[in-house]
């Protein structure tokens, strides 16, 4: 296995390819392409390994391209790779990566349509960028090099698009299971709030880096190999980026300035409905929680240090410390019951806006059932008409039946008739089923044969 002073390359790298690898292999691209996408495949698998080795990016979800990057590469026996630029080049291209800017440029179509991310909606800016092409003056492709020179590499981060999807299924598992949560989870804040409920789905931009800025990730989640679940940090970036593709390219929340809100049964961005004023409010109360649960629990370890600084002081003779120990631990558990009293009122009001809410809800489905039903019975109409209605229904379904029983008074025929009938084709089938007697005379027997026929009798009985 190939290796550097700091990673271990992936398998792709084979003795027979690493001199290419680490050659200037741009040209492979028309006089061998099977050969240039497999030296491209390479490389991204070794930008990968970068990307999920703990400590050599300061981002998570963002390679840094710059001169460090080709120098983590380096090695005694194939020396600096020449290509790295040409690699950058072709994985944005592809979509693979995408220059941090652009990625969080408003302008910037989402990664899930049926447009490439780099492509923009026509304005004269970018058909005058065209045309320009066009005549040569102007080359409109991403180019990673530092001016423009082949081997190197400008500082530039890019976001790696498989990377924050995956993640961010990740951040919307914890946010789903701290959305409901009902009992103490990693972080108290988190319980304050009816489970469910509104208050829950709002946050400041700092309470959220607080509660995920840390995930854990499943055993061999790209780009991270381990087989064990790993705690994965993610910078403020990597959270930025999130929110960004949470907002535009999976629409489970949006955000303006310092307010966040989750909708995780959004399914595209016309579902999300803008930050409220009634959002910042509630997101600035979660923040107001975060801050004095934070305080209480200083006040907690301030009250625990001195209690022991009087436990040695009184142990070493030495009052004085101990009383102003003790003074000091008085004046926190003040603060601190103050402090846990304002908490209570926080989290009642939090409370109170989600009750508040839910019958705001119950009324307006209530209303919008009302003017459901106001509708269809004005097109039903009123209720004399209705009655009305009814009334002829009955009617004619009277006049259904007397019409039966007219129609069945036709059909009816003599009985009596019918049995006579039935009784002569009786007679006939007994009279086709019994012999006819005979009409003539049965023949004689000749005097000889009852001669013979005697004498024959006679014999048996003398026998």
């Amino acid at each position: 296995m190939l290796t550097t002073e700091l990673i271990e390359l992936p398998t792709s790298f084979t003795k027979s390819r690493v001199h290419s690898l680490y050659s200037d292999f741009r040209k492979l691209a028309e006089s061998n392409p099977e050969g240039y996408s497999a030296n491209i495949a390479a490389w991204k698998s070794a930008l990968w390994v970068v990307l999920g080795t703990p400590g050599l990016m300061p981002d998570t979800l963002l390679l840094t391209a710059d001169a460090d990057l080709i120098a983590l590469f380096d090695t005694s026996l194939l020396g600096t790779p020449l290509a790295l630029d040409t690699v950058f080049d072709q994985l944005v291209k592809d979509g693979t990566l995408i220059p941090l800017k652009q990625f969080v440029d408003p302008a910037r179509a989402p990664i899930r349509s049926s447009r490439p991310w780099w492509s923009n909606v026509p304005t004269p800016r970018s058909a005058f960028s065209w045309a320009l092409s066009k005549t040569g003056f102007y080359d409109p492709n991403w180019h990673s090099a530092l001016n423009r020179v082949h081997g190197t590499l400008r500082p530039e981060r890019y976001v790696a698009v498989s990377c924050i999807d995956t993640m961010s299924n990740l951040l919307l598992d914890a946010i789903r299971k701290d959305y409901a949560a009902t009992s103490k989870t990693h972080h108290e804040v988190i319980t304050i709030g009816t489970p469910g409920g509104y208050t829950r789905s709002v946050y400041t931009k700092e309470l959220f880096y607080t509660l995920y800025n840390t995930l854990s990730v499943p055993p061999k989640t790209p780009p991270y190999t381990t087989s064990q679940r790993v705690s994965v940090n993610l910078s403020e970036t990597d959270l930025d980026v999130l929110l960004e593709y949470l907002s535009k390219d999976k629409p489970r929340l949006v955000y303006k300035d310092d307010t966040i809100k989750i909708d995780l049964s959004a399914e595209q961005v016309s579902d999300l409905v803008p930050i409220s004023e009634k959002d910042r409010a509630v997101a600035n109360m979660r923040g107001t929680i975060e801050a004095v649960l934070h305080r209480v629990d200083t006040l907690s370890a301030h009250i625990t240090v001195c209690e022991d600084k009087a436990r040695v002081a009184l142990a070493a003779g030495r009052k004085p410390v101990a009383r102003y120990a003790l003074r000091s631990r008085r004046l926190a558990q003040s603060s601190q019951e103050s402090a846990l009293g304002m908490l209570a009122n926080l989290e009642t009001t939090l409370h109170s806006i989600d009750t508040a809410t839910d019958n705001a809800g119950v009324m307006a489905a209530l209303q919008s059932g009302i003017h459901i039903l106001t509708n269809l019975n004005s097109e039903i109409g009123s209720v004399e008409k209705v009655a009305e209605l009814v009334d002829e229904l009955d009617e004619a379904v009277a006049d259904t039946e007397e019409i039966g029983r007219q129609i069945g008074t036709l059909s009816q025929v003599d009985e009596d008739l019918v049995e006579d009938e039935l009784q002569e084709l009786l007679q006939e089938q007994q009279e086709l089923q019994l012999p006819s007697v005979p009409t003539t005379p049965l023949p004689k027997v000749e005097e000889k044969e009852e001669e013979l026929l005697s004498s024959q009798l006679n014999k048996i009985q003398i026998s």
